[in-house]
């Protein structure tokens, strides 16, 4: 471990600043031509208040109980702030954040602002607004250290690094990120310096340094392991199966995919419980185990459709088409095809629309059937103009009243003892 920080301590392309400006981290684009992005962990990791804000000692008397209140309500908002952000809801977490700012600044509470302006930060960061992001991460820094607290120092530069991240000024990044470790060392956060070694080890991937990036997230899982940070453990667990698959160790991958998934079920994330039976599914298609590529797709299916992830369920559906067509099962094929097919439609994805009907046409050329595939291949060049209707969003209310199942959808006649195999598509995440 030691040799491994070090070396993030002395890494290429950092320079020192000529003042302390922070960094902060991005979500990766890295990814294999056929499986989910790279996680990254953001601070949200985990819902915890910087350890001295939750223990903030109040003052006696009369003073304890309105102070007392009001450290509930920042705590509260905090973690309110973090579920929305968990769930994609960066609108309804930047507001959290921002009212948890405002209960700190009441009780002159100079930690928890620091908390609040990284939590506004990261939210606004993922609005675009990398601008205010960054100005709320160095105010967030400024107040850690005029409180001289070092580990709300380190997780201010560790927001910095996200931010930097993001907008992809990779050395800047990797600056903030060496300032958070050295914070979490002094601080003795084991959690801390496993978020920022996972994290570094994401751009190292972004650099190709993948020998690198596996040393790194070898040693992050340990030390996360050891912390009983599980959810920082699923990540870099999952990020390290993605490195194996793209260097071909399948089944080590899909050994490592497996125990993210067991800590996503014990800490009921179902979203990434499926994405992982996703990526399972697809390094089995790979190793052509197709029953197991099969029972992976269906498991991930079955979660998505629980909870209403639309377009994951359209993108595993082609996934299953893409299985059957190669299989000879012709009828499934199609079947799921055309299950996809309706999702894509009604969310307006013209992208999915486009795709599917392209493999529709190809797999009804096949079967011989070559007004079909006419049909097909007549309705792509119609995508785009059909594009520009009106679609609410897969997750607004509005779309979950409307539809609750996917819309019906009619089989085209085809020849007798056809079958078909369901494709895959990338499923990124974010």
């Amino acid at each position: 471990m030691r040799s491994v920080i070090h070396r993030i301590m002395v890494q290429r392309n950092v320079s020192s600043p000529a003042t302390s400006s922070p960094a902060t981290f991005s979500p990766a684009t890295f990814s294999t031509a056929t499986l989910p992005h790279l996680m990254l962990i953001a601070p949200f990791a985990t819902p915890e208040l910087v350890p001295a804000i939750a223990t903030e000692t109040l003052p006696p008397s009369s003073q304890r109980a309105s102070q007392g209140a009001s450290h509930g309500r920042i705590a509260d908002l905090w973690i309110a702030g973090w579920h929305h952000t968990q769930q994609g809801k960066v609108t309804e977490a930047l507001t959290a954040f921002k009212g948890m700012l405002h209960a700190a600044q009441a009780g002159e509470n100079a930690l928890a602002m620091s908390q609040a302006l990284c939590g506004i930060g990261l939210t606004s960061s993922q609005l675009g607004e990398y601008s205010q992001a960054l100005n709320c991460a160095r105010q967030a820094l400024q107040l850690a250290e005029g409180q001289r607290h070092v580990g709300a120092a380190g997780y201010a530069h560790y927001c910095l690094g996200v931010v930097h991240g993001q907008m992809g000024n990779l050395p800047q990044a990797r600056l903030a990120y060496r300032y958070a470790l050295l914070a979490f060392e002094v601080a003795n956060d084991a959690v801390g310096a496993g978020y920022v070694l996972s994290n570094v080890a994401v751009l190292d991937c972004l650099e190709n340094d993948t020998s690198a990036a596996e040393e790194l997230w070898v040693a992050a899982i340990a030390q996360l392991e050891t912390a009983q940070a599980q959810r920082g453990e699923a990540i870099a667990r999952y990020n390290l199966a993605l490195l194996w698959a793209q260097t071909g160790l399948y089944s080590k991958a899909i050994q490592s995919l497996r125990r993210a998934a067991t800590i996503w079920v014990a800490l009921g994330d179902l979203d990434s419980e499926a994405i992982a039976l996703h990526a399972i599914g697809q390094l089995y298609q790979q190793l052509d185990q197709i029953f197991h590529a099969l029972d992976s797709y269906q498991e991930a299916l079955a979660i998505y459709r629980g909870i209403n992830n639309w377009l994951a369920e359209a993108q595993v559906l082609s996934q299953l088409a893409s299985v059957y067509q190669h299989e000879g099962m012709m009828l499934l094929a199609l079947e799921h095809y055309h299950q996809a097919l309706s999702v894509f439609q009604f969310l307006g994805d013209a992208v999915g629309i486009e795709q599917t009907f392209c493999k529709l046409g190809k797999l009804y050329e096949l079967l011989d059937e070559f007004d079909a595939a006419l049909e097909c291949y007549r309705q792509v060049l119609g995508v785009q103009a059909q594009a520009g209707a009106a679609k609410p969003h897969p997750q607004s209310e509005t779309y979950r009243t409307q539809r609750s199942q996917p819309q019906a959808f009619q089989i085209p006649s085809i020849p007798h003892g056809a079958y078909w195999t369901p494709g895959v598509s990338t499923y990124a995440m974010g």
